[in-house]
């Protein structure tokens, strides 16, 4: 394959078709599968360093071909790093709902062959990508996470957001995921883990098998059944294990706002990191106002106001701010 084609799947100008013939010929060709990865490693490191303008892609990509030629026919990827650099080839085959973006990272230690993979969906979008095992995960709106294996061939994952795994059983893979003071550890199963930075809680909820919530040094504090969910206020270090109804959980990943009994005020976090608004309450006492109902994410946030307005007693203006983030008042 020309180095042509391989920059419009860099780039991402190749149709689905044409990705899917080329992914068919890596699954089949390893000398084209080594030559492709090796390419794409040096293409968006120096793409993330150099910030690569439209008018010099062309100059640049020549470069990267001629570097990764000489690579690939000196020094064949040693095999940790071949299985590292498979998730690059994954990276490709991302199915997005909104905006997902990947890229590699390399540590300065080139002798660790350490690679990570780090992929992100941008407020107001959702997205999903599969690994090598058929695990999926899918990420909410504002979410970043990097993925990387260790020698065991344990998948980390660092979490800044919400994510919801659908893993798969594996002798070979295990998957932990670090959001800071807990790691969430997989016992063959499907969860969910919402973990934003600013919020003070991270709360993971169990639909199917088994996770163990450890500490940040790895000691076990419990192991979750179905259906269970566990709220640790980053606060005071607490820990709450309560039965949820998981649907309502997971009713992001069906593109719907699902609520049950849930204070407006948590109502409108969720409406400001998908939206991009900001809420600000004139009346304190309406932020403990409950209300329980599902609305599409597709939707304006205009008219999810106007479903809430009609089940409850609020009033609300929309503030359109030109350089800032358009503020909402409920009063």
């Amino acid at each position: 394959m020309d180095k042509d084609f391989i920059s419009k799947i860099l780039m991402g100008q190749a149709s689905e078709a044409e990705k899917e013939t080329y992914y068919r010929l890596l699954a089949e060709d390893e000398n084209e599968r080594e030559l492709f990865l090796k390419t794409k490693e040096l293409w968006v490191i120096t793409s993330a360093n150099n910030k690569i303008s439209e008018q010099t892609v062309d100059q640049e990509f020549d470069e990267f071909w001629s570097k990764a030629v000489h690579q690939v026919q000196d020094n064949k990827p040693s095999q940790k790093l071949f299985s590292l650099l498979r998730y690059a080839a994954i990276a490709i085959l991302l199915i997005g709902l909104g905006s997902l973006s990947s890229y590699l990272l390399l540590n300065s230690d080139q002798a660790s062959n350490h690679l990570v993979q780090k992929f992100s969906a941008e407020k107001g979008s959702m997205a999903h990508f599969e690994l090598d095992d058929g695990t999926v995960v899918w990420l909410n709106s504002e979410t970043e996470i990097v993925l990387s294996e260790d020698q065991e061939g344990t998948r980390n994952i660092e979490l800044k957001g919400e994510a919801y795994f659908e893993v798969r059983n594996s002798d070979k893979h295990g998957l932990l995921v670090n959001v800071g003071d807990l790691k969430i550890k997989d016992i063959g199963t499907s969860f969910n883990v919402k973990a934003y930075p600013d919020d003070d809680f991270i709360e993971t909820t169990l639909m199917e098998g088994a996770v163990d919530i450890l500490k940040s040094n790895n000691a076990t504090i419990t192991r979750l059944k179905p259906g269970e969910n566990a709220t640790y206020m980053r606060s005071d270090k607490s820990l709450n294990i309560k039965n949820v109804d998981v649907e309502l959980i997971s009713a992001w990943i069906d593109g719907k706002f699902a609520f049950r009994d849930k204070r407006l005020e948590d109502i409108c976090l969720e409406l400001e990191n998908w939206y991009d608004v900001k809420f600000r309450f004139e009346d304190k006492q309406l932020k403990d106002f409950r209300y329980s109902g599902a609305i599409d994410k597709t939707t304006t946030v205009g008219y999810v106001l106007k479903m809430l307005k009609l089940t409850t007693n609020i009033q609300y203006q929309i503030n359109n701010k030109p350089y800032e983030l358009d503020e909402i008042i409920i009063y």
